[in-house]
């Protein structure tokens, strides 16, 4: 990835091309010799610390190590009348000075040809195509000096890795291209490369290919023509077979362009309200998803926390990567893991035919697919979800992004945890209404009371801080403003659990209010569970795993069982909390299993 390079106190130099040097976008060009300006270009591309003796041999071998050394004393002492600021320099290493402001284009360059990973995503490609632009030539083109053999291997070296480099990554961007249909952009890569080595019959394959994808047969046919005849007037060759059948096939009209369709699925919903902040989680997700070896993904946190939200707006960042396009599969109302493949098949559009079995259709389907699979709301359906595990084995195109209160635990599974919005720790802390917390509050005031105005942010702070950056809850709490001033919502949340809820009909079941969320979670607990997330509610302020045995009685199986399951925290220093709404629903449990003194008494002996 290119960076924006911080112009003050700053060195950059140019070596792709013809070498130049800068120094806060000023030209440098008064360097007493071009060993001079070797030994700066040698410190600053490898970034290494180097024995003055080895940078002696590497520039003057050709002389005794006592004459060598001495010029090398008297070359540093010519870089430091210029570039002091960016070295580092003792009695016996010299280096780079590791704090100072120095940018290299073959730098820069190599490190985003190591990042690239296939298959390219569009950012990927973009990325790379903002990469390669930094590619104005050979590396040190033009660029000699004398008896200097170290110096001119390692050069000559340099110049062949970036040029290798470069030249796969031109080959690549024109192979996605072709694959996205994107011909006249294919086309300027694979000119480019050609420019770079005429002789490269894969690429004279793929501009036919990319000349017929786009409707110019008689230049792919033409071009077939320069490649033969470059063949046989550089090495005395005929063209290779595949060249050659993708000749005759172009002739024939029987070529088919490996351009992959238009996308035939892209059903994310469209959501009623804009999204809000999670900036960097997305740019996360965004980065998972472009990772060949990232395929199952799973966004695991607990209920209202915006798993759903997040993995809908990563989805719609990502949809252009996805040749079959985006198929969100909606679990929350598939009553059994048994109806799992039909609902799949029912969002795809499939239509399962015959008495063959219907999973082996569905995965003959998704078989050639580039698709991304969203599935939505999978914690009800565990027992059933090594059908995701068959789709990714029999296809390799698809990746498959998840939401879930719990781990699906499949091998190859990714997780990503959701929390809160950020909020601000204190009322009074400067700029708090810039946090994501409060502006979802305010965003979703002003939806019913158009009014509203954040006069004083204290008590919405108070608000967030109760329910902990939970955005259900922060969107529940807001839409009392019509009502009530929030400082009376925050003193109701803290009475009454049944007061975060709303009527609105296009809201899914588990979202009528925070009981209801709660409500979703504890069904899906064993009883043994359920027993220890009660008894849990008498820890206010987190607890370790020895209390947790000694007052509740329960296993680190267990406590472990419910952290998986989004509804215990645990934290690197080996405590665990509840979030304060369940903690108050949990309550409310131990209170009508009659368990409430008696936890209490415990807890406090």
């Amino acid at each position: 990835m290119i960076q924006q390079r911080d112009m003050s106190d700053s060195l950059e130099v140019f070596t792709l091309g013809k070498l130049q040097i800068q120094r806060n976008g000023l030209t440098l060009a008064n360097f007493p010799t071009r060993k001079v300006e070797a030994l700066l270009v040698y410190l600053a591309c490898t970034g290494r610390s180097f024995p003055r003796e080895q940078l002696a041999e590497l520039l003057w071998e050709d002389r005794t190590q006592s004459q060598s050394l001495s010029n090398l004393r008297a070359a540093l002492s010519r870089l430091n009348e210029q570039v002091a600021l960016f070295l580092y320099i003792n009695r016996k290493d010299v280096s780079i000075q590791p704090q100072a402001k120095v940018w290299v284009d073959s730098v820069e360059l190599s490190a985003s040809l190591q990042s690239n990973k296939w298959p390219l995503s569009s950012s990927a490609a973009n990325r790379l195509e903002h990469a390669i632009t930094l590619y104005k030539g050979d590396f040190l083109a033009g660029f000699y000096i004398s008896e200097s053999q170290g110096f001119e291997d390692w050069q000559r070296a340099e110049r062949e890795r970036l040029r290798v480099g470069v030249m796969e990554a031109l080959s690549q961007l024109a192979n996605f291209y072709l694959e996205q249909g994107r011909f006249d952009a294919g086309l300027t890569h694979a000119t480019r490369l050609l420019e770079l080595d005429p002789s490269r019959e894969d690429t004279h394959r793929q501009m036919m290919m990319l000349l017929a994808s786009g409707g110019q047969r008689s230049a792919a046919l033409q071009q077939y023509d320069i490649c033969r005849r470059i063949l046989a007037d550089e090495f005395g060759v005929e063209p290779e077979v595949a060249t050659t059948t993708l000749y005759h096939q172009l002739r024939s009209g029987a070529f088919v362009s490996p351009a992959v369709p238009l996308k035939n699925t892209n059903n994310i919903p469209v959501q009623p309200t804009p999204f809000i902040g999670r900036e960097a989680e997305l740019a996360q997700l965004e980065s998972y998803l472009d990772d060949p070896a990232c395929r199952l993904l799973t966004l695991i946190g607990p209920g209202g926390v915006g798993k759903t939200r997040l993995a809908y707006q990563a989805a719609v960042s990502k949809a252009e990567d996805f040749a079959s396009g985006v198929c969100v599969v909606l679990l929350s109302g598939v009553a059994s893991s048994q109806y799992l493949a039909s609902t799949l098949a029912e969002r795809l559009t499939l239509q399962f035919y015959g008495s063959t079995d219907q999973r082996a259709q569905l995965l003959d389907y998704l078989r050639e697919k580039r698709l991304l699979l969203v599935m939505d709301n999978c914690e009800h359906i565990l027992d059933g979800i090594e059908l995701l595990d068959e789709i990714l084995a029999v296809a390799p195109g698809i990746k498959i992004l998840t939401t879930s209160l719990e781990r699906l635990n499949l091998q190859g599974e990714w997780l990503f945890p959701v929390h809160g919005l950020p909020f601000p720790q204190n009322e009074s802390e400067p700029g708090a209404e810039t946090y994501n917390a409060i502006q979802l509050f305010v965003q979703s005031a002003r939806r019913v009371d158009p009014g509203f105005h954040l006069d004083d942010v204290t008590d919405v702070v108070r608000i967030c801080k109760l329910v902990e950056g939970l955005p259900l809850a922060i969107e529940l709490a807001a839409s009392w403003v019509h009502q009530m001033p929030c400082e009376r919502i925050a003193s109701q949340i803290q009475r009454d659990l049944d007061f975060l809820s709303t009527n609105l009909r296009n809201v899914p079941e588990r979202h009528k209010g925070t009981r209801a969320l709660f409500e979703h979670s504890w069904r899906l607990l064993s009883g043994d569970e359920q027993a220890v997330l009660r008894k849990l509610s008498v820890f206010r302020g987190g607890f370790d795993a020895d209390a947790a045995e000694h007052i509740v009685g329960t296993s680190l199986y267990i406590l472990s069982a419910l952290a998986e399951k989004s509804l215990v925290r645990s934290s690197p220093s080996g405590r665990y909390d509840l979030h304060e709404l369940l903690r108050q629903f949990a309550e409310e449990k131990l209170r009508e299993a009659d368990e409430l003194a008696a936890t209490r008494d415990c807890h406090l002996g």
